[in-house]
């Protein structure tokens, strides 16, 4: 349909982490999600939707600012970062008050704000005022209790002064695994679903509302473990009671039982997810409100063994989105498309004006959205992870690698006795999945026909028979490297042809992966 609605239309945005294709009915998955299946049937499913940055932080950013993250201003990117090398990308953004967020834009349109979840791209923890958890603590103890509560009122507080939310709830400052107290290392989305429903009884129906849901999973730690714990005990505080917004966790299995379905991580996980949008559509459905609801699923990046990479892998993710009397039921969606376009798309959604002085990297996807197919104007999509910048265009996929000349002459010298990784995160385990998974993953130029070799293991870039692709994709890489304030040399270092290098690049494969508990011991991609 074409016609947009008159009124201002409520925006959900849920976002799980770490998520595949492959756990998602609509997208043909192997694991039904009734729930997430029905938003898609209702709307429109995104088949080329990507990350600029896959890692949850980076991704987390561009989404919530529109902007690539290696434009992040904030002072602790800067630090890490010095002004005259390529900067490394990773879980160093933070997205600081004086930024332009989507939620504050959207505030200042008269929107009212929540976010329920995870944040991931704030200050370091030890930089805020918190009182003092230990591993050991009991959160039986009342005075754990208390300290549970200052510490989540503080978070609160800071998503909403960093953010730009009016209202913040169940908030997650990381990954469940850094939690402070030991006992709360797991996940709870009863818990952040309770808090997203709580900000909707909050909302009027005289006000437009924005809320951001973003649960803990697919993300570890294992879900179906999380899932026997007691879900009255929360990162927040011990409740009382437990919570009624999801199906009573002891039907799990019967559930999964009924559907053909083990018990495991990736069941439990994804049907826990879905469980949480259904019981937000109902809430929306109670409060007469879905009528006029752009809902929206997405994903901030995909899994192993593309996670941490400019790979495909890693950053082609699922979107789903429905507006009900705009966008065509069970509709498809083809174009290739950003995360950076989700702030543009809103705003325009919105209706929201005066945005010449938003410094935007994304398009708004609101053309697509009323039928115009073609109407997306970039030709490009530029991907950015670690030392290594990529672009994408038509059936092309660049990925080039270029560490800063401290870590070449640290190499050259023997200072170092491996090639650092990406990310130069020596035995992070996503850079050491993909080491094992990727033949190219050391080579400064990598030039991939996605078409032909949509997992791309073979580099073409050395092939003179595509010299004349591989400068044509330089050059384009090039616009875009020079919109940047740190410099990316896209000559290739003598040292990265050298047999020195090479050798240096082995070393660090032979690390693998066997450190790794909870990676599969035989991944697809080995060789039989």
């Amino acid at each position: 349909m074409t016609q947009m609605a008159s009124k201002r239309p409520n925006i959900v945005c849920i976002m799980s982490d770490d998520t595949d294709f492959g756990w998602l009915g609509c997208y043909g998955g192997r694991t039904p999600t009734p729930h997430i299946d029905s938003l898609a049937a209702r709307g429109v499913r995104f088949t080329h939707m990507t990350c600029s940055a896959p890692a949850c932080t980076p991704s987390r950013y561009s989404y919530l600012t529109g902007q690539y993250a290696g434009r992040c201003p904030d002072e602790h990117f800067l630090a890490t970062n010095p002004p005259d090398e390529p900067y490394n990308l990773a879980w160093n953004v933070v997205l600081n008050a004086h930024e332009p967020s989507l939620a504050r834009v959207l505030r200042a349109r008269g929107y009212r704000t929540g976010l329920a979840g995870k944040w991931h791209c704030g200050r370091p923890r030890h930089e805020l005022v918190l009182p003092d958890l230990h591993a050991d603590d009991n959160p039986n103890d009342p005075e754990v209790d208390a300290r549970l509560r200052v510490h989540q009122a503080a978070l609160q507080a800071e998503v909403r002064h960093t953010g730009g939310f009016d209202y913040a709830a169940s908030i997650i400052w990381g990954d469940n695994e850094s939690f402070p107290l030991a006992q709360l290392r797991a996940h709870n989305l009863e818990w952040i679903t309770q808090g997203a429903l709580d900000f909707l009884d909050t909302c009027s129906g005289d006000q437009p509302f924005f809320l951001y849901v973003t649960p803990t999973a697919m993300h570890g730690p294992p879900h179906d473990s999380s899932y026997e714990l007691d879900e009255r005990y929360t990162q927040g505080g011990r409740r009382e009671v437990p919570f009624a917004c999801h199906p009573p966790r002891d039907e799990m299995r019967q559930r999964l039982e009924a559907r053909g379905l083990p018990y495991n991580h990736d069941t439990v996980g994804i049907t826990w997810i879905d469980d949480q949008v259904g019981a937000i559509m109902r809430k929306l459905e109670e409060m007469g409100a879905a009528a006029n609801t752009v809902v929206i699923y997405k994903v901030d990046h995909n899994t192993e063994p593309g996670k941490g990479t400019c790979y495909q892998s890693g950053v082609r993710i699922p979107l789903v989105m429905a507006w009900p009397g705009v966008i065509e039921p069970r509709s498809s969606c083809d174009s290739w498309t950003q995360n950076v376009d989700l702030m543009p798309t809103l705003l325009d959604v919105s209706g929201t004006q005066a945005r010449d002085s938003l410094v935007l990297d994304g398009v708004s996807w609101l053309p697509l959205l009323m039928g115009q197919a073609d109407a997306l104007p970039a030709e490009d999509l530029f991907f950015e992870f670690g030392y290594a910048r990529a672009l994408l265009h038509s059936k092309w996929k660049l990925v080039a690698l270029r560490y800063p000349q401290r870590l070449i002459d640290a190499m050259a010298s023997g200072e170092l006795d491996e090639a650092p990784n990406h990310s130069n995160m020596r035995l992070q385990g996503q850079m050491n999945i993909a080491i094992e998974a990727y033949p190219s993953y050391f080579d400064p130029d990598q030039l991939f026909d996605i078409e032909q070799d949509p997992d791309e293991r073979h580099n073409l870039a050395d092939d003179p028979a595509y010299a004349e692709v591989l400068a044509m994709m330089k050059a384009r890489l090039q616009l875009h490297l020079d919109t940047f304030n740190h410099p990316f040399d896209l000559t290739v270092p003598n040292f990265m042809r050298s047999t020195r290098y090479r050798e240096l690049c082995d070393a660090t494969r032979q690390i693998g992966t066997r450190h790794l508990s909870w990676w599969p011991k035989e991944p697809w991609w080995l060789p039989d």
